[in-house]
C-alpha cells in the first residue's frame, strides 16, 4: 500500500491515478479493513504537514494516511509566493459533496490565504486539488519542525 501511495504521489495523469485508487481499494477489499468514512484516530483526521516539508494529502473515503508518501521541500526563510497543492480522492462509491479542506494547528507566523478551500463535488474514484498560498514571516524560528494540520471534511461531518 505504501508504494502505491508514493506511486500515486509521483503520477500526475489522472487516469493513471484512478488506476492506482483502484488498486489500493482492490487491496483493502482482499485484506477485509474497514471502509468506514468515521475516523477513529485523531492523527488520522487532519493529514499533517511539517514545515519545511509540504505534504500532499491523499483522503480515501475521507480517511487521510499521513505518514504515507511525504516528500521534503525546503522553504526558504520570510518567503512569500508559496503553494501548497492537497491532492484529495475519493475512493468510494459515491459522491462527495461540499468538501472542505481547512488548514488547522498553524504556527503564528506562517501566513495561509485562504484559510479553507471548498470543493464542490469529487466523484467517485476521482480527485480534485486543494491550493494554499502561504508566506513565512520573519519571526519564524529556523531549523526547527514545525506542523500545519489540513482538515478534510464533508457536509455531511465525515473526516
Amino acid at each position: 500500500m505504501h508504494e502505491l501511495m508514493n506511486k500515486m504521489y509521483s503520477v500526475r495523469d489522472k487516469e493513471e491515478r484512478k488506476a492506482i485508487v483502484n488498486q489500493m481499494r482492490e487491496i483493502r477489499k482482499n485484506r477485509h479493513v474497514a471502509t468506514s468514512p468515521k475516523v477513529k484516530d485523531s492523527q488520522q483526521r487532519a493529514p499533517q504537514t511539517k514545515l519545511p516539508e509540504i505534504q500532499p494529502a491523499v483522503s480515501s473515503s475521507i480517511n487521510s494516511h499521513i505518514e504515507e508518501g511525504s516528500q521534503l521541500y525546503q522553504v526558504p526563510f520570510a518567503s512569500s509566493g508559496n503553494r501548497i497543492y492537497l491532492s484529495v480522492a475519493n475512493a468510494s462509491e459515491r459522491l462527495l459533496e461540499k468538501v472542505k479542506v481547512e488548514a488547522i494547528n498553524k504556527p503564528e507566523w506562517l501566513n495561509i490565504s485562504p484559510s479553507i478551500q471548498n470543493i464542490s463535488n469529487i466523484n467517485p474514484n476521482d480527485e480534485s486539488q486543494a491550493e494554499f498560498n502561504f508566506s513565512i514571516d520573519k519571526s519564524m524560528t529556523v531549523n526547527e519542525e514545525h506542523i500545519i494540520s489540513f482538515k478534510i471534511s464533508t457536509q455531511s461531518g465525515e473526516n
